[in-house]
């Protein structure tokens, strides 16, 4: 099996232009200001340069591509500890008090003149755990901390290199946070880097599936679904625009279609046999059911694009004023390229399936409605289509939607919760046995 190192040298060479290109528009973007200790640093000829997506080039050099996958269970490498030590190094420190809070106000005021009344906490269970939000709706900033700590150095790292891969894209049809200054404070021995942010333009996806049940008035009804199906339209637009972008199509070298039948029977079987120890009765059927489908699965050629990494419809918000849609949390897209821009991976797939089963987990926390969600996934495929014609192979995306189908239906057989949650896992056992070609679950 020839390395990665050979074939990726082989695909430089070929999109060297390309490569050239990619480069030059990293250097000339300087709008991103580090608040440090020496003046005007920027985030493109600073923290770029100094390889702020190092761990994922290393993996690029030793890593056989039928390993990449590997990559996004991979957390705090060597390489990415240091790095964010550079990272913290660059940054001033706004330490103020004996409390989060006074920090992070400090950094608000001295940063951007605010005095900030009415900071949020979202989620205030993560502070000192894990990376946390602080919200300041009214100067419409976000601030968002990373703590040190072992096992999450490599977030702010990840943060950074994720934004930077989408913001290299130029997409006109998608709206991002703009990054404005770092920081960072210490409390009771731990270090904390700061990452101020403006505040996401838009109302979240989800919520306007949401409003198809506000109300019982079947005319307020049709105009939600109409004003959904709108949105995720515009939400297919934008993701194929992100896709095509930076889309590559290679030949799949020696090994690769192997290696990914191994590693995708593995995920068969790993929940396989969390749906039997949970009490399903059709493991045998739907053993047939996957062999069958990989046994199609023979492409000699893929496209390798960027992704999102997180897609669900709380992470894409609808801007009403501009009329496109904003992408936030992009952080596992760093995953998709190497340290020029270039894709080194064809899971971009996996977005398109996510946003199809968000939008079926939300349908079912109401009801079981085929015509309803094959109405909104059509809508979402239609703006998809119209920007990306046949960007996705029907096999890959069929693959990847019914292994997580799988998943959700040994996720459905779990016990306890209350009468919502009973009937919600309910409703989920019956569409996802119905989608794998089962027998419907009897009452």
């Amino acid at each position: 099996m020839k390395s990665l190192n050979t074939f990726f040298m082989k695909l430089l060479n070929k999109f060297k232009l390309l490569n050239i290109l990619l480069f030059l528009i990293v250097f000339q973007i300087t709008s991103f200001e580090l608040y440090a200790n020496k003046p005007s640093i920027t985030f493109e000829s600073e923290i770029r340069q100094q390889g702020l997506n190092i761990a994922i080039q290393k993996a690029i050099q030793t890593r056989r591509l039928s390993e990449m996958d590997r990559l996004s269970k991979e957390r705090g490498s060597i390489e990415e500890e240091e790095l964010a030590h550079e990272i913290a190094e660059y940054t001033a420190d706004y330490t103020a008090d004996e409390t989060h809070e006074s920090s992070i106000r400090n950094f608000i005021e001295k940063n951007f003149g605010f005095s900030s009344n009415d900071l949020y906490c979202v989620a205030p269970e993560r502070i000192t755990k894990r990376e946390f939000v602080i919200i300041d709706k009214e100067n419409a900033l976000v601030v968002k901390v990373f703590p040190q700590i072992p096992k999450h150095y490599f977030k702010i790292v990840h943060e950074l290199s994720g934004h930077e891969a989408f913001e290299g894209l130029h997409i006109k049809s998608i709206n991002l946070v703009n990054f404005l200054a770092l920081g960072k404070y210490s409390l009771n021995g731990v270090e904390y880097i700061l990452l101020g942010m403006s505040y996401a333009k838009g109302q979240e996806i989800r919520n306007y599936i949401e409003e198809i049940y506000d109300s019982k008035d079947l005319i307020i009804k049709q105009k939600a679904i109409h004003s959904a199906k709108e949105i995720l339209q515009k939400l297919g637009g934008a993701l194929g625009d992100i896709h095509l972008k930076g889309a590559i199509r290679i030949a799949l070298p020696e090994g690769y279609l192997e290696a990914f039948k191994v590693r995708y029977s593995k995920d068969v079987h790993n929940f396989l046999t969390e749906y039997q120890e949970r009490g399903g009765e059709h493991r045998e059927k739907l053993q047939i059911y996957f062999e069958n489908l990989l046994s199609q699965y023979n492409l000699q050629t893929a496209i390798f694009s960027i992704f999102h990494g997180d897609a669900h419809l709380a992470n894409f918000l609808y801007d009403k004023d501009n009329d496109c849609i904003t992408v936030v949390d992009s952080v596992k897209s760093h995953l998709s390229v190497d340290s020029s821009g270039l894709p080194i991976s064809n899971n971009y797939v996996h977005d398109i399936v996510k946003i199809e089963n968000a939008i079926v987990r939300k349908i079912l926390s109401h009801e079981v409605n085929d015509e309803l969600i094959n109405e909104l996934i059509e809508a979402f495929h239609q703006g998809y289509d119209e920007k990306t014609a046949s960007l996705i192979n029907p096999l890959s995306l069929n693959l990847d939607k019914s292994l997580l189908m799988l998943k959700h239906l040994a996720s459905s057989l779990k016990q306890g919760g209350d009468e919502n949650k009973k009937e919600y896992l309910q409703r989920s056992l019956e569409y996802y046995e119905k989608k794998l070609n089962l027998k419907t679950h009897q009452h």
